[in-house]
């Protein structure tokens, strides 16, 4: 199905949830929403998860001690949330992990507050890990989204299991997004979760334990989360403590940064891995138009990580 404006807002808008199927032979998801004052956007991204009518969903959210009208919110929806607390904690990896120890399911995935998930991807997923028991994670593509859900550009993976694991220890990037991710929960039990010493590149570091144990990922083409842009954005809010947390990660696996030339032909050679399945106008996108400030008119874009 391909996503628009228009079913991303009629999907995120409008409690669709109450008629569920009742097929229970699908593994259960746990969904984790780390929450703190984003009660503006709070209510669309908990209808995105409840309107995938997935039959075996265990929903969690960890509210920070909101202060606006999130606990409102929460509680509206508190019959159809399997476990909820707002209370002080210590950041998102802190929240993330309190989460991950109330989780139950099968499959773990996180949700932002203020970000959406897409229509019918839990069904997706889950078919996924069934057909293949042996798959520790799945990736996907995410689109951006503004304060008014309407899509502005995208973010698309690729994914080599020996490429990707030297891309990311040697520069931290080549686009595996943990937000737009699906992992077997007792596996992410197994890389100890969510680093609580550090704020914006937890997921970095989740991504290079999982290529450091030779984990078995798919990838897919498929968006699995609307990432929203606005001021508040964590990502562009702190976007000036990314480098250092990444810094802190070469460290942390005794990798090194590879000199500039060679970053430059691993982007030249990720460029033609997009290029190869197919992604030509998205790298052109990316490259040409995003760069110059014209893709979307959109400026923030630069800033999200690649």
């Amino acid at each position: 199905m391909s996503i628009d404006n228009v079913i991303i807002k009629k999907f995120i808008t409008k409690e669709l949830f109450h008629e569920k199927s009742d097929n229970k032979d699908l593994p259960k998801i746990s969904v984790i929403t780390p929450s703190y004052n984003q009660g503006y956007f709070l209510e669309r991204t908990i209808l995105s998860v409840l309107n995938q009518k997935y039959p075996n969903i265990e929903y969690i959210i960890i509210d920070g001690g909101s202060t606006d009208n999130s606990v409102h919110i929460i509680k509206k929806y508190s019959h159809y949330i399997s476990y909820w607390v707002s209370e002080k904690d210590n950041g998102q990896s802190n929240a993330l992990n309190k989460g991950l120890a109330k989780a139950t399911g099968d499959i773990f995935a996180y949700l932002a507050s203020d970000d959406i998930l897409m229509p019918g991807i839990l069904n997706k997923a889950a078919n996924l890990f069934k057909d293949d028991l042996s798959l520790d994670a799945v990736f996907g593509n995410k689109l951006l989204i503004n304060k008014d859900d309407n899509i502005v550009g995208e973010r698309r993976i690729v994914y080599s299991k020996h490429f990707s694991k030297i891309g990311f220890l040697s520069s931290s990037g080549f686009g595996l997004y943990v937000d737009s991710a699906f992992i077997k929960r007792d596996v992410l039990n197994f890389l100890n979760g969510f680093d609580e010493s550090l704020n914006v590149c937890m997921d970095v570091d989740v991504v290079m334990k999982l290529l450091v144990n030779n984990s078995n990922i798919k990838a897919i083409k498929d968006p699995i989360i609307g990432f929203r842009l606005h001021e508040q954005c964590k990502t562009i809010h702190h976007s000036d403590q990314g480098p250092l947390e990444v810094e802190m990660l070469m460290k942390k696996y005794s990798a090194k940064r590879v000199p500039i030339v060679f970053r430059k032909i691993l982007k030249l050679l990720w460029t033609v891995f997009f290029i190869a399945q197919g992604d030509i106008k998205y790298v052109i996108n990316r490259v040409f138009l995003e760069k110059m400030g014209q893709y979307h008119n959109l400026s923030n874009l630069a800033m999200i990580k690649a």
